[in-house]
């Protein structure tokens, strides 16, 4: 399913430019910071500096008219968070943690502020809706050795003894909504400032969602470190007692994650060939041309 969405955005691309004729095609890249919320983040809404991570992208527009582009974007990161962050005893007791590299390739409508002295104006903001499918891979360190929790099943998924918890797909569907600004510096090059956040369709980024399994069936069909890193509580007299079906993460609340990132756009093609990085002038760009005979 998840590959044929992709699919679905590429020929949606395709789609789009074939229908709507470009005035103008830019490109650039973008880097910033990416932070995720969710289980292990210290509470809800609160940004944790030290989980903040280096975040590269990469965009193509496709302006059709001076209030509307259709973005391609691109996204790699790495996502992460601790209980050890959190401001209360409980949470920290619970002593779980996660990283996970993110990988996103998302279609949005960039709407711009209709001006009609825009292409005089310094600065141009506008706001993003699109949808986007991303991949991640959680993954947990035990003894100095980061291992993958998907194929752990650390809640039960593909369990035996748990037929209903089935195992997470490691690439899941966005809905990136964002604001920002363009700021000209000169006739081919600008400057763009975008915050965005993603909505997830999944609460498996941190592999943290419901509750509890037992440790027995765990070890049983898993392994001993399947179960060490399902319940690392501090507490041994907890553990030793058994956390089975009891609260382990939140799963009525989906993971997401934001970005915040400064790039470059080159106006790669446009009407005016003054304006253009290779100093060419097109009318318009257009894949009907593609199935013209």
């Amino acid at each position: 399913m998840k590959k044929c969405f992709l699919s679905l955005l590429i020929h949606t691309c395709c789609i789009i430019t074939a229908l709507y004729p470009q005035k103008q095609i830019q490109g650039g890249l973008s880097f910033g910071g990416i932070n995720y919320e969710g289980d292990l983040a210290p509470s809800s809404l609160v940004v944790s500096l030290s989980e903040t991570h280096l975040d590269l992208g990469g965009f193509i527009y496709l302006k059709t008219n001076d209030w509307l582009s259709l973005k391609i974007n691109y996204h790699h990161g790495t996502l992460s968070g601790t209980d050890a962050n959190a401001h209360d005893e409980g949470r920290r007791n619970r002593n779980l943690h996660f990283r996970s590299p993110l990988d996103e390739l998302s279609v949005s409508g960039a709407f711009f502020y209709p001006n009609k002295f825009q292409k005089k104006s310094l600065f141009k903001p506008f706001v993003t809706l699109g949808v986007g499918a991303f991949r991640f891979n959680p993954q947990a360190n035990l003894d100095g050795k980061w291992y993958e929790l998907q194929p752990l099943s650390t809640e039960g998924q593909g369990l035996k003894n748990y037929p209903s918890r089935k195992p997470y797909s490691r690439v899941q569907i966005c809905f990136p909504v964002g604001i920002g600004t363009q700021v000209a510096l000169n006739r081919r090059v600008d400057l763009t400032f975008e915050f965005s956040f993603r909505k997830t369709l999944t609460d498996y980024i941190d592999d943290v969602s419901t509750t509890y399994v037992s440790l027995e069936d765990l070890t049983k069909e898993k392994g001993d470190v399947a179960a060490t890193l399902s319940n690392r509580t501090l507490s041994n007299n907890a553990r030793l007692q058994g956390f089975n079906g009891m609260r382990r993460g939140d799963s009525k609340n989906k993971d997401w994650y934001v970005i915040g990132s400064v790039g470059f756009i080159v106006n790669i093609l446009g009407e005016s060939s003054k304006d253009n990085l290779f100093k060419k002038k097109i009318k318009y760009t257009n894949c009907k041309r593609m199935f013209r005979k």
